[in-house]
């Protein structure tokens, strides 16, 4: 289990870094099949630059994996100049992604 949480928290480091790079062939590269019909290469660099709305993009904060069903779950902090985000990646018993989608922070009420 923990070598899955090691290898999905790996994808999604490599699919942040190609997406800031500007490389969407490469950020959907290990998608699994029914994640490349959902969201297509054209869609995914659609929804990344979208992100632009929230500002310049300046951190990355610590991975944190966990797990629901069959599936790793890695939660990424995103902090941008405008908003702080959440990049949520999910990887299927293949390791291949199964799941992505960026959600602002809801930071609990003081």
């Amino acid at each position: 289990e923990h070598r899955r949480a090691d290898a999905c928290i790996a994808r999604a480091g490599a699919l942040l870094d190609a997406a800031q790079a500007h490389d969407y062939e490469k950020a959907t590269r290990d998608f699994d099949a029914k994640m490349r019909s959902a969201l297509t290469v054209a869609q995914f660099q659609q929804a990344w630059e979208s992100l632009a709305q929230f500002g310049t993009f300046t951190a990355r904060g610590q991975s944190h994996p966990g797990s629901h069903e069959v599936y790793v779950v890695v939660t990424i902090p995103l902090v941008f100049e405008k908003a702080n985000l959440y990049a949520q990646v999910s990887c299927g018993s293949d390791g291949r992604i199964a799941g992505f989608y960026v959600k602002p922070l809801q930071l609990p009420a003081q």
